[in-house]
């Protein structure tokens, strides 16, 4: 999710340094996205072609699309007018869609299980929300407001490790994100995390619909966040404190994770 969020955010920078005279001037983000919506319509349609002609199941290619149709919404809407597509109007759309993605293949895997299965995922599910809580309602916040708005460094050695550090992470650089500002790139980036789960989701849903049995997969939430080399600068306490909150949630998490995975896969069995 997070690669094509990225492409964008460096095409359309090219694009707006360029050529801004040739976006259109919409009255709203609603007229934009509607219309964005329809000049969509093509790319995906010849992505389920493809994805007919490839050897996917049913349940794959739905999840697939589903996923497809906001990035090609996303890339036709930020060709029509670029400051639609960096607002936190589409920051919000983003997020929300993603948001009813996860609450989909929630519902479909839940469904397959038993009493034991469900509460297991429950529990996980309710560590997620923390996790995902803590996140987006303490950490984006500070850690934009800071790294963004208020960078100070000693050197400038310390600013280059600081801007690399930055776009590994959360894959654009450093005077992109200044320009596009902290909220909006912090919820564009909230919208990334629940992306990951809504993915996570559903491949509990398909595993187990296949093979009554889940594979206990990696995932990234912890590229979220720890955004720093600490070795070449000092850093707030706060936002030291507020990545080990997040640890610790994440740790809780895991745990639970594998609480539901070996729930789940161990009633299987029989």
């Amino acid at each position: 999710m997070k690669k094509y969020i990225v492409y964008l955010f460096c095409a359309i920078f090219i694009i707006a340094n360029i050529e801004k005279v040739f976006a259109y001037d919409y009255y709203s983000y609603e007229a934009a996205l509607s219309d964005a919506k329809k000049l969509s319509e093509p790319l995906i349609a010849k992505k389920e072609r493809e994805l007919n002609y490839q050897n996917v199941s049913k349940e794959q290619k739905e999840y697939l699309l589903d996923c497809y149709k906001i990035e090609a919404i996303s890339e036709k809407l930020s060709e029509l007018d670029w400051t639609k597509y960096l607002s936190m109007e589409h920051a919000r759309y983003v997020y929300n869609y993603y948001d009813i993605l996860l609450n989909k293949y929630y519902k479909l895997y839940r469904n397959l299980l038993n009493a034991d299965g469900k509460k297991a995922l429950q529990k996980e599910e309710r560590l997620w929300l923390k996790l995902r809580d803590t996140y987006q309602d303490e950490y984006v916040a500070l850690i934009f407001s800071y790294a963004i708005e208020q960078p100070i460094f000693e050197s400038a050695y310390q600013q280059i490790i600081f801007e690399q550090n930055f776009e590994q992470i959360f894959g654009i650089d450093y005077n992109s994100a200044a320009k596009i500002g902290s909220v909006v790139l912090g919820k564009f980036c909230q919208a990334d995390f629940v992306a990951k789960r809504a993915e996570e989701l559903f491949n509990y849903y398909w595993d187990y619909k296949q093979r009554r049995s889940i594979v206990n997969r990696a995932d990234s939430y912890q590229d979220e966040w720890g955004l720093f080399d600490y070795d070449d600068f000092e850093v707030p306490i706060y936002i030291l404190n507020t990545e080990n909150k997040l640890d610790n949630i994440y740790r809780e998490y895991q745990s639970s994770k594998r609480e539901h995975l070996r729930t789940v896969n161990e009633y299987s069995r029989y």
